[in-house]
């Protein structure tokens, strides 16, 4: 992982750049223009480490140091470029380039829904940072901006995707489980919801890709909170999309791939702009070949959920020589040894006996 450090007398700051774009976000006076400054003009007597060379990005040459940069951090502290199309499809078109990106926000400008093209930009939940300084006004840190909340017994909870991963997630969750069939309509599914009555609702959302919308959904929590406070809203960021959670399941633990990928997810991952689309074709790679294969966009198989002789992919011959073959409820057999045991808390083996999942609830 990269790291962009400046170390002088009167000015210290430490980020971490673990994925491709990065965003900053703070009030005014904790120091973010100084920290552009600082690196735009080389200051002598200032020490700035990075692994990769930085490069302050400015409104006149902005197009040609992209097109021209290579396995560098790009720093860009002009929000209204970086909301044009024609950023992002300069950005979309140098992404084998290497570079990586550090936006600068300002807290009081507005979410990042409206700042950013939505459409063309996948940042991470977990890339979003509160710049802060301490009371000397020399240490500067960022921490993450969200974090996790659970919620225990859920009466809902709202899956952002409409295909595999709601098929799982109804057969998991004992409770009401509905789709907004995308990231762009998962507040207005939470508001659905919430003036339905529900008052205790998990949301599962790709966090790789979901921080243009972490904002807003984080408003209307508070709003909901605020006009009712009986309503809990909890959201997982660790689960950076469905094909993340199925690579920490059972199935893969011992894939030798995937344990050398998830021990060094940075050397692989930001190959892709977005570690969304990363898992999607890893999965799809070491799985082509299993009686269990998975690929974005294509049937679910039910063998990720149900037992193995319970599945319509059951096959005597076949299955009898995967070796995942078992007889225990298959929920437990994936997760019980994750990283997202805790999901097990939410799950009911009892409530199921050969249930298939719920009809599709969207919009």
């Amino acid at each position: 992982m990269y790291s962009l450090e400046i170390i002088s007398e009167d000015y210290q700051c430490y980020i971490p750049l673990e994925r491709r774009i990065t965003v900053l976000r703070g009030d005014s006076g904790t120091g973010k223009t100084s920290f552009v400054d600082i690196i735009a003009m080389g200051i002598p007597g200032i020490s700035i480490k990075c692994e990769i060379t930085c490069r302050v990005v400015t409104l006149t040459d902005w197009e040609l140091v992209l097109r021209s940069a290579e396995s560098s951090l790009l720093i860009i502290d002009d929000l209204e470029l970086v909301a044009t199309s024609e950023f992002c499809t300069v950005i979309s078109e140098t992404i084998d380039q290497g570079n990586y990106y550090l936006i600068i926000a300002r807290e009081n400008s507005g979410s990042l829904e409206s700042e950013l093209n939505l459409n063309l930009f996948s940042i991470s939940t977990n890339s979003i940072f509160k710049f802060i300084k301490d009371n000397n006004d020399i240490n500067h840190y960022v921490k993450p901006l969200y974090s996790s909340i659970h919620v225990n017994a859920p009466d809902c909870v709202i899956v952002e995707d409409g295909s595999s991963g709601y098929e799982f997630f109804s057969y998991l969750f004992t409770c009401r489980v509905v789709s907004s069939n995308g990231k762009g309509s998962v507040v207005r599914k939470l508001q659905e919801m919430v003036s339905e009555g529900y008052t205790s609702i998990i949301v599962v959302f790709d966090s790789a890709a979901f921080g243009c919308h972490m904002d807003d959904l984080s408003k209307t929590i508070d709003l909901a909170v605020l006009l009712n406070s009986d309503i809990q809203v909890g959201y997982f960021l660790d689960y950076e999309c469905f094909e993340y959670f199925l690579l920490r399941t059972a199935f893969f633990e011992n894939n030798p791939a995937v344990k050398s990928v998830l021990e060094n997810i940075c050397i692989y991952a930001n190959k892709f702009l977005s570690w969304e689309k990363f898992f999607q074709k890893l999965i799809r790679d070491v799985s082509v070949k299993e009686m269990f294969s998975y690929s974005h966009n294509t049937v679910f198989k039910d063998c990720y959920y149900k037992k193995c002789k319970d599945s319509k992919m059951y096959n005597p011959f076949r299955c009898g020589k995967c070796n995942y073959f078992t007889d225990k409820d298959k929920i437990f057999f994936l997760l019980e040894n994750s990283v997202f045991s805790y999901f097990l808390d939410y799950y009911n083996s009892k409530a199921h006996g050969s249930l298939t999942a719920a009809p599709l609830d969207i919009f």
